[in-house]
C-alpha cells in the first residue's frame, strides 16, 4: 500500500515539471528566435522594402524581446519549487500563453509578406 501511494504520488510530478513557466518561456524564446530568423532572412531576400513596414517589423520584435526578457525576470523571481508551481496557478502561465499567441501573431504577419511572393513564383 505505501508503495503504490508514493508512486501515485510521484507520477505526477513530470505532469507538472513540463507546465512550469521556465519551461513553457524556454518555449516562446525559442519560437521567437525563429520568428526573427525568418524576418532577417526576408530582409536579406529583399522582400522587406517600404519603409513603415520595416520600422512596424522591428518595432514588433523589440517589443515582443522586451515582453519576453520581462516575464523571464518574473519567473526568476520565483525561487522555489513550491512558488513556481504556484505560478502555473496563479496566472503566470497564463501571461506567458498570451506572449505566445502575440508572437504567434507576429510569426504570422510576417508569413503574410510572403505569400504574394510564393504566388509569384
Amino acid at each position: 500500500i505505501t508503495g503504490t501511494l508514493g508512486v501515485l504520488t510521484l507520477l505526477p510530478i513530470p505532469l507538472i515539471y513540463t507546465r512550469f513557466p521556465s519551461r513553457k518561456i524556454h518555449a516562446v524564446e525559442k519560437f521567437m528566435e525563429e520568428t526573427t530568423a525568418l524576418f532577417y532572412r526576408d530582409f536579406n531576400e529583399g522582400l522587406h522594402t517600404d519603409d513603415a513596414e520595416l520600422h512596424q517589423f522591428c518595432d514588433s520584435i523589440w517589443s515582443l524581446k522586451d515582453l519576453i526578457e520581462d516575464m523571464k525576470h518574473e519567473i526568476n523571481q520565483l525561487p522555489t519549487w513550491y512558488s513556481r508551481v504556484k505560478g502555473c496557478f496563479n496566472g503566470v502561465s497564463t501571461k506567458i500563453l498570451s506572449l505566445h499567441a502575440k508572437v504567434k501573431k507576429f510569426h504570422k504577419e510576417l508569413s503574410y509578406v510572403r505569400l504574394p511572393i510564393r504566388r509569384a513564383f
